[in-house]
């Protein structure tokens, strides 16, 4: 049997809000934060040349992805344009 849980939404920030499904402020600084961050590095993904797998221009948009994600299984291959508003949040 399933408990169910009752948030207080007052008492949640707005990514957490975002992140629960629930109506929220995109206007807070953390969150528009995340997303210019999110757009820097989006930007060096979707303009990065194609790379040959295990080379080091691989591995530079590898890293990207673990910037973008928070962290990422071994071999990521995404191809751009990949598109996301917020860093780390992705599931």
């Amino acid at each position: 049997m399933s408990k169910k849980i009752h948030l207080n939404e007052n008492m949640l920030s707005e990514k957490e809000k975002s992140l629960a499904g629930l109506p929220y402020l995109k206007t807070v600084e953390e969150l528009v934060n995340g997303r210019f961050k999110a757009r820097e590095i989006l930007y060096k993904i979707n303009n990065s040349k194609p790379a040959r797998f295990k080379t080091e221009k691989y591995l530079e948009r590898e890293n990207l992805f673990r910037q973008l994600f928070g962290s990422v299984g071994k071999d990521v291959e995404i191809e751009p344009p990949f598109y996301c508003d917020y860093v780390s949040s992705i599931i």
